[in-house]
C-alpha cells in the first residue's frame, strides 16, 4: 500500500497537468501520454499489487520524500507536454529513430511482464542449494 501512495501522485499529477494544460495536446503528445499512463499506472498500482511486500517497513521521511518527487516529476512532465506541444507540427510524423525505440521499450515491457507472471519460485528455491539464475533476472 506504500509504494501505491508514493507513485501514485505521479500519475495523477500528470494527468491532470497534461489535460488541463494551457494548450490543447497534439497527435504526438498523445502517444507520450499514452506511454505515461501505461508505465506509471503499471509501476504505482499493477506491480505492488503483485508483490509480496506485507509486513516490509519504511521509514515515514523516505515515503515523503518520494511522494514530493513524484508530485514534481509528474507536474513538469504533465505540464511540458501540454504547454509545449504546440511546438510540434501536427502533420510531423514520428521519426524513424523515435518508432524502433517505441517498438524496443514495448518489446522489453512485454518481456518483463511475461518473466513477473511465470513462477519464479522454483527458480528461487533452487538458487537456495545450487548457484542457478532465474532466466529473467
Amino acid at each position: 500500500m506504500g509504494w501505491i501512495i508514493m507513485e501514485l501522485p505521479s500519475l495523477l499529477a500528470f494527468m491532470l497537468y497534461f489535460l488541463l494544460g494551457p494548450n490543447k495536446a497534439q497527435p504526438v503528445t498523445w502517444i507520450f501520454f499514452t506511454l505515461y499512463v501505461a508505465h506509471y499506472t503499471n509501476r504505482s498500482v499493477i506491480y505492488p499489487l503483485r508483490t509480496r511486500t506485507s509486513g516490509k517497513q519504511m521509514p515515514l521521511v523516505v515515503a515523503l520524500m518520494a511522494v514530493c518527487f513524484n508530485l514534481i516529476n509528474g507536474f513538469i512532465n504533465g505540464y511540458y507536454f501540454s504547454a509545449f506541444s504546440r511546438i510540434i507540427p501536427r502533420n510531423e510524423k514520428p521519426s524513424f529513430r523515435f518508432s524502433c525505440n517505441s517498438v524496443s521499450k514495448i518489446s522489453n515491457w512485454i518481456k518483463s511482464q511475461r518473466c513477473f507472471y511465470k513462477q519464479p519460485g522454483i527458480f528461487r528455491e533452487a538458487q537456495k542449494h545450487v548457484a542457478v539464475k532465474h532466466p529473467c533476472d
